[in-house]
């Protein structure tokens, strides 16, 4: 029997001033990346003409709007493509002109930006679902010092 080493797991690496420059000259990328919480708030924060267009649409619907109506559905109800917001999502990292990340990576900065907010390591490690919190530490503790 031939034994391979244990693939070693990526860990997220967080979008410092240094690594956005780096990326900017030579458009290499972490495998896991994690936006820092300014750069989180500023791709997030919704613009002007995004407000409007939903109040607009919240108008339009009246007494329908579902405030609480699934995110895979589309305005009509019908259901979304599976893919369409891993897409969605890469072309609004694109157009915003931030570092790249994958939309699975906000699950590692959501849980990094926990942690270095001060929420306790098992909180996360349920959140994220992981089987252990010695897998949750290894992959997300080296990072927190750096999110801020």
């Amino acid at each position: 029997m031939i034994r391979l080493p244990a693939p070693r797991q990526p860990y997220p690496q967080v979008w410092t001033e240094r690594r956005v420059v780096a990326w900017r000259r030579s458009g290499q990328r972490p495998t896991v990346a994690v936006w820092t919480a300014e750069q989180l708030a500023e791709f997030s924060s919704p613009s002007p003409a995004a407000i409007r267009h939903e109040r607009a649409r919240r108008q339009l619907l009246g007494d329908t709007w579902n405030e609480s109506g699934p995110v895979s559905a589309r305005v009509d109800g019908s259901p979304m493509r599976p893919d369409y917001l891993t897409v969605r999502f890469r072309q609004l990292v694109r157009a915003s002109d931030m570092p790249p990340m994958r939309l699975h990576d906000l699950r590692h900065g959501t849980a990094t930006l926990a942690l270095a907010s001060g929420s306790d390591l098992r909180v996360v490690q349920g959140t994220l679902r992981h089987g252990s919190i010695v897998d949750t530490a290894a992959a997300l503790g080296h990072v927190s010092g750096s999110v801020g």
